[in-house]
């Protein structure tokens, strides 16, 4: 499953993932619009979630923090 969301003036695509031992994982990326720039930032939660809803609400919760907190500390550190 795959969704997105516009947060802050950037755009978040989400999406949840099986995991072969059972549960779900989160990706996503954080679209950023700069003039005729796009930049695509990857993210993985690393967690294992029960349900998918789970994994793409956590994946939502980390990339808005990673949006609140800015790139460059995520980056960089």
């Amino acid at each position: 499953m795959k969704t997105r969301h516009t947060y802050k003036g950037h755009i978040i695509e989400l999406r949840a993932y099986p995991l072969r031992g059972g549960g779900w994982t989160g990706r996503g990326s954080i679209e950023t619009h700069r003039g005729f720039d796009v930049i695509d930032r990857p993210f993985q939660t690393g967690g294992t979630f029960p349900t998918q809803d789970a994994a793409l609400e956590a994946s939502l919760r980390m990339e808005k923090h990673v949006i609140e907190t800015g790139f460059d500390a995520i980056i960089s550190g």
